[in-house]
């Protein structure tokens, strides 16, 4: 392990040989941030290589090199010596380069890095909704609506440490991992007058702090946060040696989704690159860490984004203005992907701080807030990357089976558009724009057919490794008949249709559990279970239960409407070869079709493929024009002529007709007589009792009713 002396400059190592300090000189970086050379060297090699007979090489009598086992360090070797200076570090290194076998050595080193910021509440959280058609926010508030952050999504923010008891975060924060200490758990410590070590409680608050009625909301309220402290020395700027700090991210890669960064460095970490592009392929068990990291805060000093924001594959964020201006202090470049406001010289922007006197905002401060467990003395890029961080736990919420690469590319498509049309070195793709990120990403839902005409399987799409579902139907019988339950654990279940009963607009609920927690409730509606078809149609004077063989009876120029859940998830289309509905419309979601028929009465096929794979043609055929309303009463037979719609139903006064009616038993015709008026009345009396049959032609129409004469 290594430890600094209080001077900064001078390096004990507890593993040397010799008892002699190392000494090493303050190197830079070309933007000019110190350096300090440590008597260990990181190692890659190339495939079958051995680091032995490398270290063989390069002993003898004065200098020994050794291998250093670094558990969380994969793929990487670290040979610790017994050199004394910076130099002979670096001759040392020179030296290895230069054998076959070895990809790529450094130095470790003592980096300055830098803490990316320059400086009941969420009426304050003016990024979240800004209330001001003149100020830009990520849109959050409407995604709440969608969905809110779930506690199965982790984000690891690697920072200076997160303060687990803070009111606004406690029992949502996992015990973390602490660089050089195996109990420090991801807490902060070392703190002191010149840094109050509140970086990462503040970035943790963007990202999660709880939706409780106290203080601030987080982006995605509901996620757990995992701390990985990485700067957990006094001084010089806090930040251990990079071996650690990649070490870090290894430990975090395994046991977060999300990776938030808010601090940068100008120059290139072979060590620490190395592990972020593993974590960006390998991590979240294969699927690929989303690492979000600030863009850095030397504005356009430099010609690109910071490290490790400029690595390929992480989700890079600058800082804007409320109104939208890039703010001067963020880093620009081709690698910029996003940006999302930050504060600046006002002390804007609101977060948490440590508890009490632990923070920045102390007793002492009195341009703070008054409660001192927040603060608004926060800002700089910083503040923009765990927003976006937020914003990925909401979409990976809401589907966490996205990859790393789809999770950066529907940030870019979804983002708001700033500066000159396109992407552009300034604002990147633009402004996160959380609503249109998160409906942008395909929902966690059950997978299974609507109608189930023996037996359907349904499964939870994007299922967390570990987890398991427990399913049931929102009725007691179709949960005892219809439901066979299968072992949670395989994430699935059958439904049966029953002969003795129809399963009809059930709902099916599977429950999500975690670790024996549930972590999110999904319900799929609609669920039928019998033989057929089964719907109902209104159409004008027309409705009724529709039945095989689906001939349905509609009136022309009149909306038809066909409600059935056979339509939930179906395929639906009218044939082109038949008539051309002057209607049409149809919503697989709610089950209903609207056709309407046109006036030259050409019959409309509608075919429908439900998705349990059986196939329906509905056929909507044109009912007559007229239609008779026969009464018996006083000895007299009543008889009127009716049209269908109001426009026929008024001719019918002028309209010439003939009328005859004929005894069933006998078959005698009683009367016959043309008439042009609507309604007629024929006397009875004297006929025998029995069923007559009424007809009634009007030009080539026939209609006919039967009558019972009493």
């Amino acid at each position: 392990m290594v430890s600094l002396s209080k001077n900064g400059f001078i390096v004990s190592t507890l593993d040397m040989k010799e008892s002699d300090d190392f000494v090493s000189k303050i190197f830079h970086f070309k933007s000019g941030e110190q350096v300090i050379v440590l008597p260990r060297i990181l190692v890659s090699l190339t495939s079958g290589a051995s680091i032995d007979e490398i270290i063989a090489k390069m002993n003898n009598d004065k200098v020994v090199f050794s291998v250093e086992n670094n558990p969380h360090l994969t793929g990487v070797t670290c040979i610790s010596c017994n050199l004394t200076t910076s130099e002979d570090v670096l001759r040392a290194v020179a030296q290895l380069k230069t054998y076959d076998g070895v990809d790529w050595c450094e130095p470790d080193m003592l980096c300055e890095w830098e803490s990316c910021n320059t400086n009941p509440l969420f009426p304050l959280q003016s990024y979240l909704e800004s209330g001001n058609s003149n100020y830009y926010d990520i849109n959050v508030v409407p995604a709440w609506e969608v969905i809110e952050g779930y506690p199965d999504i982790t984000v690891a923010v690697i920072d200076q440490g997160v303060d687990s008891a803070h009111e606004d975060l406690v029992g949502n924060v996992f015990q973390g991992y602490t660089a050089n200490n195996p109990t420090g758990y991801g807490e902060p410590q070392n703190a002191n007058d010149n840094d109050s070590k509140s970086h990462g409680t503040a970035c943790a608050g963007i990202i999660g702090a709880k939706d409780n009625n106290i203080g601030i909301k987080g982006v995605a309220s509901g996620v757990k946060i995992l701390p990985v402290n990485i700067v957990p020395n006094y001084s010089p700027g806090g930040f251990a040696e990079n071996s650690e700090i990649a070490s870090a991210i290894e430990w975090a890669a395994n046991r977060s989704d999300i990776l938030s960064c808010s601090w940068s460095s100008q120059g290139e970490i072979n060590v620490i690159a190395a592990k972020i592009k593993e974590a960006l392929t390998e991590g979240r068990k294969g699927k690929g860490c989303v690492i979000v990291a600030a863009a850095g805060n030397r504005g356009d000093e430099e010609k690109d984004v910071a490290f490790p924001a400029r690595i390929e594959g992480v989700i890079s964020v600058g800082a804007i203005k409320r109104n939208g201006e890039i703010w001067n202090y963020s880093q620009r470049g081709k690698n910029l992907d996003l940006v999302a406001p930050s504060g600046g010289s006002l002390e804007d922007f609101v977060t948490l701080d440590r508890p009490g006197e632990l923070g920045r905002n102390t007793s002492k401060t009195v341009t703070d807030l008054p409660d001192k467990n927040y603060t608004k003395k926060f800002s700089g890029t910083s503040v923009a990357c765990p927003q976006v961080a937020g914003v990925v736990a909401l979409m990976l919420s809401r589907n966490p089976a996205l990859s790393g690469n789809q999770v950066r590319t529907i940030l870019q498509k979804t983002a708001k558009d700033l500066g000159p049309k396109g992407k552009d070195d300034t604002f990147g793709y633009g402004l996160v724009d959380a609503y249109a990120a998160v409906n942008y990403v395909p929902k966690h839902e059950i997978k299974g057919a609507h109608v189930i005409a023996k037996s359907s399987s349904y499964t939870l799409d994007y299922l967390q490794d570990g987890a398991t579902v427990e399913w049931s139907l929102s009725d007691s019988y179709y949960n005892q008949n219809c439901l066979q339950q299968n072992v949670p654990s395989q994430n699935q279940c059958t439904i049966t249709r029953c002969d003795s009963i129809d399963m009809q607009n059930a709902t099916l609920t599977a429950i999500v559990k975690y670790h024996g927690n549930v972590i999110r409730t999904l319900k799929m509606y609609n669920l039928n279970a019998f033989k057929g078809f089964k719907g109902y149609y209104n159409s004008g004077n027309f409705s009724g239960e529709i039945k095989y063989p689906y001939l349905i009876k509609v009136s022309p120029m009149c909306g038809t409407y066909i409600n059935s859940p056979n339509i939930i998830g179906a395929s639906v289309r009218y044939d082109p070869k038949a008539g051309k509905p002057y209607i049409w419309g149809y919503s697989t979601d709610s089950g209903e079709i609207i056709a309407g028929m046109s006036e030259d009465r050409i019959p409309i096929l509608i075919d429908i493929t439900d998705d349990a794979g059986n196939y329906y043609m509905l056929t909507l055929l044109p009912a007559n024009q007229y239609y008779l309303n026969v009464s018996s009463k006083d000895n007299n037979i009543n008889i009127t002529l009716q049209g269908e719609e109001k426009a026929i139903d008024k001719e019918c006064e002028n309209t010439n007709w003939t009328y005859n009616i004929h005894n069933v038993t006998s078959g005698n015709l009683m009367i016959m007589q043309k008439t042009d008026k609507r309604s007629v009345t024929v006397p009875t009396s004297g006929w025998p009792k029995g069923v007559y049959l009424v007809k009634a032609k009007v030009d080539k129409e026939e209609y006919s009713e039967k009558i019972l004469v009493k």
